[in-house]
């Protein structure tokens, strides 16, 4: 039975992939930022469906912690075949008012981690995809949220290398999402307002974001690709800004 590790993969999105690598068979190791209800609820709804979960906390935004993060991982549950990184930051700032702290945590959670979670699961044979988890903005910017964006950019870029550094034993691949689940920030009627602006005037159903996910990680053919899937809103003159929506 092949193991998917998810970081952020007890809530939102991640918890919404990890349900359905589960239906497919897959075994879990699922990251939170820390210990959570979460646990509780991810071991009620999935654990029924005869897969083992483990569970594994860390701050993502510290270095030093995150070193020993694949070796814990390894050491203590298994070698996952699968990692899907879907642990994130959104944090409003500009480019006016962003501080350093912030744009290091960003591009650490991001960017760095990921790629040095990589690093270190190459070296076993039985890895063989990661996804990572970017935003639909990466085609279709704005300067709002300034040190996400720009941190999400760059993993549209480190899709590419990636794919490129580790081929051909190792899958590199991206999935853009649009509007999915409202931030805890975002009133309902902001939410809805977004998601109605889209061409296809519908917010993204997480399942749809969890399929692409599985189909990444078993296409043997398909690396270097990032998939948008975002109801079209990276196609629309629509923007945040213009409607005046509050994120």
């Amino acid at each position: 039975m092949a193991t998917a590790l998810i970081t952020g993969g007890t809530k939102r999105i991640g918890y919404h992939i990890a349900a359905y690598f589960a239906e497919k068979g897959y075994d879990l190791i699922l990251h939170d930022h820390k210990k959570s209800a979460a646990r509780e609820n991810c071991l009620a709804q999935l654990e029924p469906k005869g897969v083992k979960i483990h569970f594994i906390s860390a701050d993502l935004t510290n270095q030093k912690v995150a070193q020993t993060f694949v070796e814990d991982i390894t050491n203590h549950f298994a070698v996952p075949d699968v990692f899907i990184h879907t642990a994130s930051l959104f944090e409003n700032d500009n480019a006016d008012n962003f501080m350093a702290e912030n744009w290091h945590k960003n591009m650490m959670i991001h960017c760095y981690i990921p790629s040095d979670i990589i690093r270190h699961l190459v070296k076993h044979k039985i890895f063989k995809s990661a996804t990572f988890l970017i935003d639909q903005r990466i085609k279709h910017p704005n300067p709002d949220f300034f040190t996400y964006t720009a941190s999400k950019m760059l993993c549209g870029d480190l899709v590419k290398l990636l794919s490129l550094a580790h081929a051909p034993h190792v899958r590199i691949n991206g999935i853009s999402p649009g509007p999915t689940l409202r931030n805890s920030r975002q009133h309902e009627t902001d939410f809805q307002m977004q998601a109605n602006a889209t061409p296809l005037g519908r917010a993204v159903d997480p399942k749809e974001i969890a399929m692409a996910a599985h189909f990444l990680a078993e296409s043997s053919a398909t690396t270097g690709e990032i998939i948008t899937i975002d109801s079209g809103q990276s196609l629309d003159w629509r923007t945040e800004s213009y409607l005046k929506v509050r994120e």
